[in-house]
């Protein structure tokens, strides 16, 4: 709902000249004249607040860490042990299973909570 006011006084001396029609005022005799016009409206606001909390970790699978740890360990001397194509082949899968299994190793888990 929207409401008006206005309030005209004189410069000089301050009496209410809101309704009075004339040109000087009728107490001092001057023209001049303060003209104060309000404007009121009501206005609804509606706000929503959310957080958001992210947690970051590492989660770690000890048996496959262990197993990276061997074959790093102990693939290089396969070289004394296997000769020949053999121990090319064997060194190569090794390595292999190594870079296929270190991600499930250590893995970065992302928690989001979110609150209304």
């Amino acid at each position: 709902m929207t409401t008006f006011e206005r309030k005209e006084t004189c410069v000089n001396c301050g009496c209410d000249r809101s309704n009075d029609g004339l040109e000087t005022c009728p107490i001092c005799g001057l023209k001049g004249r303060i003209i104060d016009f309000k404007v009121g409206e009501v206005v609804g606001a509606r706000d929503k607040l959310s957080s958001e909390t992210i947690r970051t970790f590492y989660e770690k699978n000890l048996w496959l860490l262990m197993l990276i740890g061997l074959i790093s360990l102990f693939g290089p001397f396969l070289g004394v042990v296997l000769m020949g194509w053999w121990g090319v082949f064997v060194g190569v899968a090794l390595g292999i299973i190594s870079f296929v299994v270190s991600p499930w190793a250590v893995t970065k888990v992302r928690e989001i909570v979110k609150s209304k």
